[in-house]
């Protein structure tokens, strides 16, 4: 600005001035000269940021204090934040108020176990204005993880697994999942290792027991410790039960007796259990069976309807709701019976001798390894059947002997008889009377005949 001042002097004689007017005239110069004196410039405020506090995993405190607001107001102030060097309010960060001084706000949305750039902000007209660079580290805390529903599951073994979606600041170096047959299992039940890092990851169940429900965790652990995910439960499937089968006792000809013991129902209760048993291998439950109720443990079976002198395969069955499963296969043969004969009538019969035998019309399913005649001497043996008897060879079909030394005159009573494995069968019994001694004496007119007992 320029003040121009044009005083006019007259050609004419010059007059006196009058030295009052003239002072007045500076005095009102004077001013305007002052006043338009250059003005000094603005910049932008001046600010420096605080120690950082209250840290914590996902927060802390921060501030700052204004401390020249540069020649003009300041309009905005607070602190900004970030993972990378020199953060700005292009980024994250938090207003905390206007004007020059100290000041403090809170440090929100942040992950644990970081470093973050911190630095205080103060705003005029001019512009922004940025503290030095201050750096923290949040706290590391327990991963988090999430537990994956339960898959491929069968009687002794399943599927599961987890995702880690934060390490908590802190590499994971182990994690996996654990199971127990309780609520909420932890790493000292049944577990699965060796697997680290974040993300998804599967684990596979084993060692189970059919029928049971468990209780499944996933769980991460790093520096800070430990976490679990949400618990899942699921329930193995029943398998066929276990079964062994007795031995063959109490044999005859046409039974015995077996049985078996279920040694583990497979975690389904068993709704029919007994023996089975055929001419064949492997018999099964179309075949020939007992019928012995219920329950686990160990049962009785008895086997009847057999034929003599055949061997027969027996199994104990037993059922639940997977199904029929069959015990251990073991093998016996029935007895033989006693052979079928029957006694002929005595022929040929004298004073001292018979002819006796008998008819075998079945060896009982077992050779015949004796035959013959069985008898009494009711005059010198008293009390005493069949003292006597004679052999009459082996086998069956019609056989017959000779009896000797007989007395005259007597009665005799007897039996024929057939021996086997199984012991020895009669047939029925007869009778017949040798004949008495005849003395004939032979006179010149006549002759007598005398009878001798």
């Amino acid at each position: 600005m320029k003040l121009f001042l044009y005083i006019s002097f007259q050609r004419k004689p010059m007059r006196i001035i009058n030295l009052f007017s003239i002072g007045l005239i500076v005095c009102m110069i004077l001013p305007i000269f002052w006043n338009c004196k250059k003005e000094a410039p603005q910049i932008i405020p001046t600010v420096t940021v605080s120690a950082v506090t209250n840290l914590a995993a996902d927060g802390a405190s921060g501030g700052g204090e204004v401390t020249d607001d540069g020649g003009a107001e300041v309009t905005a102030r607070g602190i900004c934040w970030g993972t990378a060097k020199s953060p700005s309010i292009s980024g994250t960060f938090v207003a905390c108020g206007t004007g020059t001084g100290s000041f403090s706000g809170a440090i929100t949305g942040i992950n644990p176990g970081t470093t973050y750039y911190v630095r205080a902000y103060a705003t005029n007209a001019v512009g922004t204005g940025y503290s030095e660079q201050a750096t923290f580290n949040t706290l590391t805390i327990a991963p988090l993880i999430s537990t994956t529903s339960i898959t491929d599951i069968g009687p002794n073994s399943a599927t599961s697994g987890g995702n880690v979606t934060s390490d908590g600041g802190s590499a994971i170096f182990a994690r996996g999942i654990c199971w127990s047959i309780a609520q909420n299992p932890k790493i000292t039940d049944s577990k699965t290792v060796g697997e680290t890092g974040t993300g998804t990851f599967v684990s596979a169940i084993t060692g189970l027991v059919p029928a049971t429900t468990y209780f499944v965790r996933a769980y991460a652990t790093n520096s800070a410790g430990t976490n679990y995910g949400n618990q899942v439960s699921f329930t193995t499937s029943a398998v066929l039960a276990t079964i062994t089968t007795n031995i063959a006792t109490g044999i005859t000809s046409g039974k015995a007796s077996s049985g078996g013991v279920i040694v583990s129902d497979g975690g389904s209760p068993i709704t029919a259990k007994g023996v089975c048993w055929s001419k064949s291998v492997n018999p099964t439950t179309a075949n020939s069976k007992t019928v012995d109720g219920t329950g686990s443990g160990t049962f009785t079976s008895s086997l009847t309807g057999l034929q003599r002198v055949t061997t027969y395969y027996i199994r104990a069955y037993a059922i639940n709701s997977m199904g029929t499963v069959y015990g251990n296969q073991v093998a016996f043969t029935t007895n033989p019976t006693l052979p079928t004969l029957t006694t002929q009538a005595a022929s040929t019969v004298q004073t001292y001798s018979a002819i006796v035998g008998g008819n075998i019309t079945d060896d009982g399913g077992a050779f015949v390894t004796a035959r013959g005649f069985a008898y009494n001497d009711p005059i010198l043996v008293v009390g005493i059947d069949y003292f006597y008897n004679i052999s009459i060879g082996n086998g069956i079909g019609i056989f017959s002997g000779t009896i000797g030394g007989l007395d005259p005159a007597t009665t005799y009573t007897g039996r024929a008889y057939a021996t086997n494995s199984a012991g020895t069968a009669y047939g029925n019994e007869i009778s017949f009377t040798t004949n008495p001694i005849i003395i004939i004496i032979t006179g010149k007119s006549n002759q007598s005949i005398i009878q001798l007992k």
